[in-house]
């Protein structure tokens, strides 16, 4: 299926992007950490406190619930949602760890980041189309652009020479495009080896896959090794800060869902933001507020 994640029309061709989403972490000893995966730091003061404080100050009341309060998450299916978290996080700790860790001790650093820019080359031609859906004219020029000399000068992705010329490739999924035409969320999912979606999502990682040439051409490899979004480059990056929310979670499973649906909200309100100064789509609601 960013935005993490999860395609369950396509699961073998898209394994390996197991709980990849929006990560929160924090990993510093004089922290709480809520259910939600949230974390703040407690304050340690030695001086007596008179009475406690239970309630914000009616001021900054609105400030106060946008801190507490996470975003909406529709979850009916939770009970089912968690034995197939559980059975990600055993395919996590014996399968995918031990491969990631072969990954980095064949490929270093910078070899990784370059089949990450050569995975991003190739997204392409689903950025596009997504950028044209969204009347991002502009955004769709310049990835176009980027693609064209990154292609040729860059040896096929390998390299970016075109962010000398001020040129990148601006990324776009189908799951932004049916957002920003008032498609709602729906619920959220937990798919067998694939990780965190809802519908919306779900549905756009389909048509995402169905527009990239090299799916027909390399199928199953190419999503496994180099599929932008899901792919296994992606999975290496994202690994590490999973590990931190981990860590610092007392609930993974409802960090990680906190985690996923306020990376896609943010993406969304981003995307709505920018067509509103164009004039395009942009009349859906908040994703996390979307059914």
């Amino acid at each position: 299926m960013r935005a993490l994640f999860s395609n369950g029309a396509l699961a073998p061709t898209l394994i390996l992007s197991l709980f990849i989403g929006g990560i929160a972490h924090a990993d510093e000893p004089l922290t709480a950490v809520s259910p939600a995966g949230e974390s703040a730091r407690v304050p340690l003061d030695e001086s007596p406190i008179s009475e406690p404080v239970t309630e914000p100050d009616p001021l900054l009341e609105e400030d106060w619930d946008d801190l507490l309060a996470g975003p909406e998450v529709y979850d009916p299916l939770e009970k089912s949602n968690r034995v197939v978290f559980s059975f990600n996080q055993g395919l996590d700790r014996w399968f995918l760890s031990p491969l990631r860790k072969g990954y980095r001790f064949i490929l270093p650093t910078p070899a990784r980041r370059a089949v990450r820019r050569v995975a991003k080359n190739l997204n392409t031609p689903s950025y596009l189309v997504n950028h044209l859906l969204q009347g991002e004219f502009v955004d769709a020029a310049e990835t176009l652009g980027a693609f064209i000399v990154n292609t040729t000068i860059g040896w096929g992705g390998l390299f970016e020479p075109s962010l000398e010329m001020g040129w990148e490739h601006k990324s776009s999924d189908f799951g932004q495009t049916l957002a920003l035409y008032g498609v709602g969320a729906g619920p959220y999912l937990i798919i067998p080896a694939l990780g965190p979606t809802t519908t919306r999502d779900g549905v756009g990682s389909i048509v995402d896959t169905m527009m990239q040439p090299l799916t027909y051409v390399m199928g199953f490899g190419y999503q496994i090794l180099l599929s932008g979004g899901t792919g296994f480059t992606v999975f290496d990056e994202k690994a590490d800060k999973l590990r931190a929310l981990e860590a610092s979670s007392v609930d993974l499973y409802a960090a990680l869902r906190s985690a996923y649906v306020q990376s896609r909200e943010s993406s969304i309100a981003k995307r709505r933001r920018e067509n509103s100064t164009a004039g395009t789509p942009s009349g859906a609601s908040p994703a996390g507020a979307d059914r």
